[in-house]
């Protein structure tokens, strides 16, 4: 069997025609780039052995349709799937603890998102303006998390169509405009591990009906509540 532990940056960056991979069973990581603008891709298991992702990997793949992560996954980074327009739906692996910023900005046909329970960080955009996302939950048990992070400004804003969030535990603060502009949002479950709500998280979240805030929450800033 192969003894590749690394997919090189750029690889096959820019290769259209490809329509397979198969990554062998020893990768760790995935380099930058490594599959960037691979537009005929249509299927990607990520195995267990990859415990990384770098930036942009899958970066306009915008033939892909499904992406299979197995357990092991811990880190995502920025703008890996970016602009991977035809996926329908994400399952990330219960190991994943860090999403990169802008990670599916741009998946414009994602309708649903399940995040593991337990996670530390979510970065600036990591879904906004996704217009057919329908609901964001939260599969598997709950882990300890040694480093509590943050989900990062305007990561799930501007999704109209977005009616369910689910915030894994491990996450500490919401930041700036995080879940604003979600018009029909219905439904928001918080961690306990929440301390801090930033500026106008929930700005023009018209259909909230209940927010309970968690008892840990010590910071809530200007318009989060601002319906």
């Amino acid at each position: 069997g192969s003894q590749v532990e690394y997919i090189p940056n750029d690889m096959c960056n820019g290769m259209t025609k490809l329509t397979k991979i198969v990554i062998p069973a020893k990768v760790k990581v995935i380099g930058n780039n490594a599959f960037r603008g691979c537009v005929g891709l249509e299927k990607v298991e990520i195995p267990s052995s990859v415990d990384s992702i770098h930036s942009s990997a899958f970066y306009n793949c915008s033939g892909l349709t499904q992406v299979v992560f197995n357990e092991g996954l811990q880190y995502i980074s920025n703008s890996v799937f970016q602009n991977c327009s035809s996926l329908t739906n994400v399952v990330l692996p219960t190991t994943l603890e860090t999403l990169g910023s802008s990670a599916f900005e741009g998946c414009s046909n994602l309708t649903t998102v399940q995040l593991p329970a337990s996670m530390s960080s979510i970065g600036n955009n990591a879904f906004i303006g996704l217009k057919k996302l329908v609901s964001i939950t939260c599969v598997g048990d709950r882990k300890d998390i040694t480093t509590m992070g943050n989900i990062g400004d305007g990561a799930f804003r501007d999704c109209p169509e977005l009616r369910e969030v689910q915030i894994p535990e491990g996450i500490r603060a919401i930041c700036f405009g995080a879940l604003s502009w979600n018009q029909n949002l219905q439904s928001v479950s918080l961690p306990t591990t929440l301390d801090s709500l930033g500026l106008s998280v929930f700005y023009n979240d018209g259909k909230l009906k209940e927010i309970i805030i968690p008892e840990n929450v010590r910071h809530i800033g200007e318009t989060t509540l601002y319906c």
